[in-house]
């Protein structure tokens, strides 16, 4: 059955899939000529007026000449500039061309992006904005901690023709809504986590419970009432060489201790959804690759992405503050002393070894952390959440049909309307066989059983 798996994993992904550069060609209208990629770079040189959005060896790998390398977010919307996409067509090139959400507008640069796209505003006139908008960063506000996202859409279709300082001020007005990351994508995946852990914990405890009672400690127990079963008693109970004769080995006590350790978990770690979603032996990964297959869209991802991910509030607004403490900090000279309440905020945010002496030490910690907050402010992909709904799905789908058979076609069913439905939510495209993760996951519904998202990491890195 395992053999099947993989032979009909690995035929499904052989063939080709959605990747930017094919999407490119279709746009510029060249997919079927003959050399397709290096046509669809002309033409797109012509439509763009040959705009320096990157360099021209960079430009070129994003239509697949030579080896092919994805365009980042930024520079996809600044292509959008350039093209003179409309609203919609933007949105399809984040989200079909580069499988990722639409434009977030709870993110006060790409709400103010999508304003320009509207009315036809160039590139350098919305960092222009942007730019007028961060003055409101030299006060504090609170951030909103709910959902905001719909009511700002529906805000913003009654104030997107807004003239540009009229909408400035409305945005400066509702400051606190711009928050920098979806709230409903990161519930989600926060559901989701919880879901996995609660599935992860099920299972650990059926699997000690059989454990224990091979080993004889639901005798024992019984036997000292003043005992009762916890991590503690386990512990001591694994420590006596000997039990009514009983001799425990060094490898049962190892393998007692393993789910110990996720049953009696005081605090829910990322360590588990890497153990659960992501984890696969060493001498089945391939070497060491993050990334399988031919888009990057199936990969493995660290205990520091997770971290990142999971902590997006606190990164958004460690991201702000900096902002506000740099454009506070430039307007007094750099030998004055630093102001204690910068002092008394870096020190939250960043653990300082000492305080600052002076503005200009300040500053250039703080230049430092505004480049390092950009990179760890990610935006939530549909590779992040895909592996995770996959997993939820499927332990919600055993618990469902409790005392029914399984059946593929039903499951794969589940699937697909449990994804979709949070996929829509989340301003993302749906599953669609055109995505090679989504081939991937699908696939993983096999007439004899289900497979998760480790199998196909395994499969994968066999090759």
């Amino acid at each position: 059955m395992r053999n099947t798996f993989e032979k009909r994993l690995k035929e499904r992904l052989s063939k080709e899939f959605q990747r930017f550069d094919k999407f490119i060609q279709i746009q510029m209208g060249t997919a079927e000529k003959t050399d397709c990629a290096r046509e669809a770079f002309l033409e797109f040189r012509r439509r763009t007026h040959r705009a320096d959005i990157a360099s021209l060896p960079t430009m070129r790998r994003w239509f697949g000449i030579g080896t092919f390398h994805k365009p980042t977010r930024e520079h996809v919307i600044h292509m959008c500039f350039a093209l003179d996409l409309s609203e919609e067509q933007a949105q399809e090139y984040l989200k079909k061309g580069l499988s990722e959400p639409g434009f977030q507008v709870n993110n006060y640069q790409e709400l103010i992006f999508l304003y320009g796209i509207v009315n036809h505003y160039t590139y350098e006139e919305c960092l222009s904005m942007m730019r007028q908008f961060e003055q409101n960063f030299d006060r504090e506000f609170t951030y909103s901690n709910h959902a905001a996202t719909q009511q700002i859409n529906q805000k913003f279709e009654q104030v997107k023709l807004y003239p540009r300082d009229e909408f400035l001020l409305w945005m400066a007005d509702h400051a606190d809504w711009f928050k920098g990351y979806s709230r409903t994508t990161l519930d989600y995946l926060i559901q989701y986590r919880k879901i996995i852990l609660t599935a992860a914990r099920k299972e650990q405890e059926e699997r000690l419970y059989c454990m224990l009672e091979e080993i004889g400690f639901y005798q024992w127990l019984a036997k000292h009432p003043a005992q009762s079963e916890s991590r503690e008693s386990i512990r001591y109970y694994l420590r006596r060489k000997n039990t009514k004769g009983y001799h425990i080995s060094e490898h049962m006590k190892e393998n007692v201790l393993e789910p110990v350790q996720v049953v009696y978990q005081e605090k829910d770690t990322n360590i588990s959804i890497i153990r659960e979603i992501y984890e696969v032996a060493k001498n089945k990964q391939g070497g060491q690759p993050r990334q399988y297959g031919k888009t990057g869209q199936i990969r493995r991802v660290s205990n520091k992405y997770l971290s990142d991910l999971f902590s997006i509030p606190f990164q958004r607004e460690r991201a702000g503050w900096v902002l506000s403490a740099v454009r506070n900090l430039e307007r007094i000279p750099a030998e004055m002393a630093c102001p204690p309440e910068i002092n008394e905020k870096a020190e939250q945010y960043f653990h300082l070894m000492r305080p600052f002496s002076t503005v200009g030490e300040a500053l250039e910690r703080l230049y430092h952390e505004k480049k390092e907050q950009k990179r760890r402010c990610i935006v939530i992909q549909r590779s992040d959440i895909l592996p995770l709904i996959l997993h939820a799905a499927q332990f919600c789908y055993r618990m469902e049909i409790t005392d029914k058979r399984y059946d593929a076609k039903e499951a794969r069913t589940y699937f697909e309307q449990f994804a979709n439905a949070a996929l829509t939510a989340c301003n993302m495209a749906p599953i669609s066989r055109t995505y090679e993760l989504d081939t991937a996951l699908l696939t993983c519904f096999q007439p004899e059983e289900m497979y998760g998202y480790p199998d196909v990491l395994e499969v994968l890195g066999k090759e």
